[in-house]
């Protein structure tokens, strides 16, 4: 290499670090004293996690509230077509007649007065085919006084963060899947209808109802704990369904 290659190649590196020198000091200056590079991005981040753990903290609370109503929801001891046993079994239907019982309607209810304070912020409940949604009235809105973050220990006059008020909101509909559309009575009268099409008025009803196919987890003569005898040909039935059992009575009368 000659005299001038080398003077060419020493003077190229000394332009290049002048010039890597000086956006240094220009990035230093515009940022000030009480920040450093990429501070605001850091506050950003710290800002909304505060509220993003709220936010997730309540909807996990509400969540645990949906399946704990699902899981304890209190099932009607009469459905309008009257009892069979000293354990009074309700009947499903009385002759030709259905009685229906809304698991949606109690659900809801009870979802309601579970959730105390919670409910008031929401203009509507309800249920769209699996889930239970909640309609916000409004934002929910977190202020908080001037915060900062010093950098501490010999930098403590430096912020990473500098002095800002904290407003910010966000919104606390939610939408929960409760693994079940709660039709389930409708779903043992849809399958029962076959069922008492078959064996009503047959002149052996125990014959005819165990020689029948019924629906899978349907469980007949049974109230869930014991055996139960037919009385005037009103039959107890339990069924097992989203972990959950319903003990249930058929009439088989004509």
């Amino acid at each position: 290499m000659d005299k001038k290659a080398a003077l060419f190649h020493w003077l190229f590196f000394g332009v290049l670090i002048a010039l890597t020198i000086f956006f240094i000091n220009i990035n230093t200056s515009e940022l000030g004293s009480d920040q450093v590079r990429g501070a605001w991005h850091i506050g950003t981040i710290w800002a909304f996690q505060d509220l993003q753990i709220k936010q997730l903290e309540q909807d996990n609370e509400i969540r645990e509230i949906a399946y704990q109503t699902r899981v304890n929801l209190p099932i009607p001891e009469y459905f309008g077509c009257g009892t069979i046993t000293d354990k009074k079994i309700p009947l499903l239907n009385d002759g030709a007649r259905w009685c229906n019982v809304f698991l949606q309607n109690i659900f809801l209810d009870n979802f309601k007065i579970n959730l105390g304070d919670l409910y008031e912020k929401y203009s509507d409940i309800l249920l769209s085919e699996e889930y239970v949604i909640g309609v916000a009235k409004e934002l929910q809105k977190e202020e908080q006084d001037k915060l900062s973050i010093p950098m501490g220990g010999m930098n403590r006059h430096i912020f990473l963060v500098p002095p800002f008020r904290r407003e910010l909101s966000y919104n606390p509909s939610f939408r929960i899947n409760l693994g079940t559309k709660l039709d389930e009575f409708q779903q043992f009268q849809i399958k029962a209808g076959p069922l008492l099409g078959a064996c009503r008025g047959n002149e052996d009803l125990r014959v005819c109802i165990n020689n029948y196919d019924l629906p899978e987890s349907w469980h007949r003569f049974h109230d869930c704990y014991n055996d139960i005898e037919p009385q005037d040909n009103k039959v107890s039935f339990c069924v097992g369904i989203n972990g959950q059992l319903y003990n249930f009575a058929l009439d088989f009368n004509e």
